[in-house]
């Protein structure tokens, strides 16, 4: 395990990755939607509703944003704390 100031450092250096990196507006999936939305009405093919919600999803997540759901969004927040205390072992109550 490394010590605790080597930790921080990899941490803050992990950090630093993340701050002041350009991430696209959730306005830009809707656009991406949108656009799949309006492409979809002008086809000549019928869509189910099924359809249409795949397609547009598909916009969107080949724009490169991800769509997680809930429950995959709380199993990330609780790995990410039990990782917090493995690496900072001290600091349990």
């Amino acid at each position: 395990m490394p010590s605790h100031t080597e930790a921080q450092k990899k941490l803050a250096a992990l950090k630093a990755g993340y701050v002041n990196r350009p991430r696209p507006g959730i306005t830009v999936a809707f656009d991406l939607a949108e656009a799949a939305l309006l492409k979809a009405m002008d086809a000549t093919d019928t869509l189910t509703a099924r359809d249409l919600t795949k397609r547009m999803l598909k916009a969107v997540i080949d724009g490169g944003f991800m769509i997680m759901h809930r429950d995959e969004m709380q199993d990330a927040l609780l790995m990410t704390a039990q990782i917090k205390t493995i690496i900072d072992p001290q600091r349990q109550p």
